[in-house]
């Protein structure tokens, strides 16, 4: 390295040091001083690394002047309420809920009654991969997560499958009993008053048509019996008195 090519090295240390000293690290801006002193040495570089010395010695590093602030710093400082995204997507989302909405293990798992072990051991490993907390961050990921394994554990296990369909078909059974009583006995089931009142107005006319001819019916008998009594009472005076003369 030449004469120039150590002068513009060394004033390129001693603008580092400039630059570090403004900054308040003096043990940066000594650094550069030293360098800049080695490969060439002046009287300026000298006054410049004692007065850096000095500071150091005394605990008065020079310090960057306070800046004014203006309201742009102002505006940064003031804290900011970030709105964060949600780290799922509506699919992962979905994916748990719709476990979390089934109880029935065979909906849980989307087998089929009659599934084999194998179809079961398939479907909680490809669901795991859709609801597994640490594939899916979606919130009730571990709730989702135990309802499918629970449903594996209870249907792999053929003891145990036997007893859990043996009291799915009793709830089945009950529920239908249940929904049969409300069909017929449900206050809520019934039919308002405005649905059926043109039904009862029409059985009220028929009832109302059937009581005036029974009424007529019933008037008409009494006056033609009374009528063939009174003509039979007049022909027995009359032959009576026919007898006497």
């Amino acid at each position: 390295m030449n004469t120039e090519s150590k002068l513009n090295k060394a004033n390129e240390y001693i603008s580092r040091a400039k630059e570090a000293f403004a900054a308040g690290d003096a043990e940066k801006t000594e650094k550069y001083l030293l360098k800049a002193e080695k490969l060439h040495p002046s009287e300026r570089t000298k006054k410049f690394l004692e007065k850096v010395r000095a500071a150091r010695g005394s605990g008065d590093a020079q310090k960057p002047p306070p800046r004014s602030s203006s309201s742009e710093e102002l505006e940064n400082r003031a804290p900011r309420q970030e709105t964060t995204e949600p780290s799922y997507s509506p699919e992962q989302l979905k994916a748990v809920q719709s476990i979390l909405q089934l109880k029935d293990y065979y909906e849980i798992l989307g087998v089929p009654t009659d599934a084999t072990e194998a179809d079961i051991k398939r479907a909680v490993k490809n669901i795991a991969r859709e609801v597994h907390p640490d594939k899916n961050p979606a919130p009730g990921a571990t709730d989702a997560m135990k309802a499918v394994n629970n449903a594996g554990a209870v249907l792999l296990v053929p003891k145990s499958r036997l007893e859990y369909d043996r009291r799915r078909r009793d709830a089945l059974r009950d529920l239908s009993s249940e929904e049969m009583f409300k069909t017929f006995f449900d206050p809520d089931s019934l039919p308002t008053l405005e649905q059926t009142m043109p039904w009862l107005l029409g059985a009220a006319g028929v009832a109302l048509v059937g009581v005036g001819a029974y009424a007529l019916y019933s008037a008409f008998q009494e006056i033609s019996g009374r009528s063939v009594d009174e003509g039979r009472e007049g022909k027995k005076r009359t032959i009576k008195e026919q007898r006497q003369a």
